[in-house]
């Protein structure tokens, strides 16, 4: 339940013969509320000197009881003050001061409690490594702007009502060249206690290629390196490739979140996430969504995997790359297949993106 393990035991006394079903029952309550799971691990019960030992792992398999419907906490008015200039809109509360560039539409300071979560500004993130099945499309993408897009902000301006400061801004996303492949509104709050809560709604030119991803990218002192997070895992997990993971609470370090590709590419995501945190064992960084969403934590830039084409070749980013993501789309088929399935590309026209973004 919600990630927890509230009942466990050992079902050996199953006769169900080849072909057949027949109904288990499982000793306990099955909780009703929250998110829960059954998961049914099948291991060995006997020894198989060729092959393998007693109690040698065989595979699993998750059953989704419910997924409960998701709250927003409320926000907490008080002691905020939003100051206007040309460049940027200045947000401070009783311990924190957060920067947002009117010319970017994303904030480009974070400091809380005397401390800075940002090595770099945010940025807006539509772009992936290609990875082998993206060969063919990834032309497409390029030609889009994907991966460099230019910001145009049409409009930003903020407010402070009832303890809480409000930025709106209207901006587009477009490769220099060309006309906008993404149109956004924005609004971002910020409360007493230094919580951002986001909306964000796009509009996508449907003439262009379906996107492969859309969200936001920070960069993250490099010793942020623990991301704790329900989704799937522990393995990578997109939505067309997380059969072997399952939905379950993780914490796993950079590291391990990696997945070193011969050729770089895209690798190390999280699917169907409600919450994560990156951590450095005193500060935090903690993303939570009312819909399920995807996070990579990587040492390398998507633009650093792009470059090369061996894995011996990579440098590491001064900083922890933190990617969360509205959506990211499927990463199969198309090397020697044919096209990515319709279902898991991201070719919605418009969309929502909600979320909280806190700092600690």
């Amino acid at each position: 339940q919600d990630g927890e393990t509230t009942a466990c035991g050992v079902l050996d006394d199953i006769a169900i013969a080849p072909h057949e079903s027949g109904v288990i029952r499982l000793n306990g309550e099955v909780p009703e509320t929250g998110d829960v799971t059954i998961l049914l691990n099948y291991s060995a019960k006997k020894d198989d000197s060729v092959f393998f030992p007693k109690g040698h792992a065989l595979g699993f398999d998750q059953l989704i009881v419910s997924r409960a419907a998701r709250s927003e906490a409320p926000l907490t008015p008080g002691g905020v003050q939003a100051v206007e200039d040309g460049r940027r809109i200045t947000v401070t509360g009783p311990d924190f001061r957060y920067v947002f560039s009117k010319t970017q539409g994303v904030f480009e300071s974070l400091v809380k409690s005397n401390a800075s979560l940002m090595t770099r500004p945010m940025t807006w993130n539509t772009y992936r490594a290609p990875t082998d099945n993206d060969q063919y499309i990834d032309a497409a993408w390029k030609q889009a702007g994907y991966d460099c897009p230019q910001v145009k902000v049409y409009g930003c301006e903020s407010r402070v009502e009832n303890g809480v400061a409000a930025i709106d801004c209207t901006l587009s996303l477009a490769a220099v060249y060309r006309r906008p492949f993404l149109r956004l509104e924005c609004r971002f709050e910020i409360d007493g206690a230094g919580r951002i809560r986001a909306e964000i709604r796009g509009a996508r030119d449907t003439a262009q290629a379906y996107l492969p991803r859309f969200g936001l990218r920070m960069f993250l002192p490099k010793s942020f390196d623990t991301a704790e997070y329900f989704g799937y895992g522990p393995y990578e997990s997109y939505c067309d490739k997380h059969q072997a993971s399952y939905l379950g609470r993780f914490a796993q370090r950079t590291d391990d979140l990696f997945e070193d590709y011969v050729k770089p590419q895209e690798n190390g995501s999280r699917f169907g996430c409600k919450s994560v945190t990156v951590t450095d064992g005193a500060g935090a960084v903690t993303v939570t969504s009312p819909a399920d969403f995807s996070f990579n934590l990587s040492r390398y830039t998507q633009e650093e995997l792009a470059a090369n084409k061996h894995n011996y070749e990579l440098n590491q980013s001064p900083d922890a790359v933190f990617c969360f993501d509205y959506r990211m789309s499927g990463v199969g088929s198309n090397s020697c297949g044919p096209q990515l399935a319709k279902p898991m590309r991201f070719d919605e026209e418009t969309f929502t993106f909600r979320f909280d973004l806190v700092v600690e």
